[in-house]
């Protein structure tokens, strides 16, 4: 048995938490340089983290994959092993999520890949990430018959369903797009290579071009949209139960992070109705 069935069987663990996991035991692997880590090694790997400016909850991901991949060692390959806890002791600092201008955003949606490849699909990614919020995962795994003429379903996190209408300029570019589809028998929205869906790493090259096209100098990452389109709603007044269902958070405290990068309406009421202003 190797780690990834591993993964499958013995802990349930859903395809997108697999994928992940995978990922982060093949970047310790190759970060020191072998297969069965020891306390050195993991001191070593943190240290790299570190030194590459990781986010707290990033480390953490990885280290819950690591832990998985040391019981695995210890159970089944019968390895001997570092206690990982030993050596980590995790913190989630309060982050507020890294935001963009209102005029890069603007720039950013306005950009049309002119003279890159698939250009109409690279502008409705961008479309999906701002104006329905979706996470990169929801995007790659978009199937066809999920799309409606006023709404599409995505499937978030923990396979959750949920319905989300598409805004004018996101049905503009979902109906270009569809337009250019060729009749290839494939379930999914964006089709890549050997009959599966595009990666991750597809998306996140679309932003780094458009990036690049645009010269946005902020911060600009696929998840960057999703946050924007939550604190552009907020700012509307939707109120944070709605905002909740829209970005398929399980609890309205994930939601609630937006309170606190959301001070602009704030102070204006405070500027509008306070006796001495």
């Amino acid at each position: 048995m190797d780690f990834k069935t591993y993964l499958v069987v013995e802990c349930h663990l859903s395809a997108q938490t697999v994928s992940a996991y995978v990922s982060d035991v093949n970047h310790l692997k190759m970060v020191i340089g072998c297969d069965v880590p020891n306390e050195a090694h993991m001191i070593t790997y943190l240290t790299a983290l570190h030194d590459a400016a990781f986010m707290a909850t990033s480390i953490q991901r990885k280290m819950s994959a690591i832990k998985l991949y040391l019981t695995f060692l210890r159970d089944k390959k019968k390895e001997v092993v570092p206690n990982v806890g030993e050596v980590f002791q995790a913190s989630t600092p309060f982050r507020l999520p890294k935001l963009m201008t209102k005029a890069s955003l603007k720039k950013a949606l306005a950009f049309d890949f002119s003279g890159a490849p698939h250009a109409c699909r690279n502008q409705l990614i961008v479309a999906l990430l701002y104006y329905a919020g979706c996470r990169v995962s929801e995007v790659t795994d978009l199937l066809r018959r999920s799309v409606f003429s006023d709404s599409l379903i995505v499937k978030g996190k923990g396979e959750k369903e949920r319905i989300i209408p598409m805004a004018i300029p996101l049905m503009e570019r979902m109906t270009a797009y569809i337009n250019t589809m060729d009749n290839t028998p494939s379930p999914w929205l964006f089709p890549g290579r050997k009959k599966q869906p595009i990666t991750r790493q597809t998306v996140s090259n679309v932003i780094k071009y458009l990036r690049i096209g645009t010269g946005i100098m902020d911060q600009l990452t696929p998840h960057t949209f999703r946050h924007m389109f939550a604190t552009n709603l907020l700012e509307k007044g939707l109120d944070l139960r709605d905002i909740q269902l829209l970005l398929g958070h399980s609890s309205i405290m994930t939601t609630q992070i937006y309170t606190h990068v959301n001070t602009s309406k704030l102070k204006h009421t405070f500027e509008s109705y306070h006796p001495l202003s």
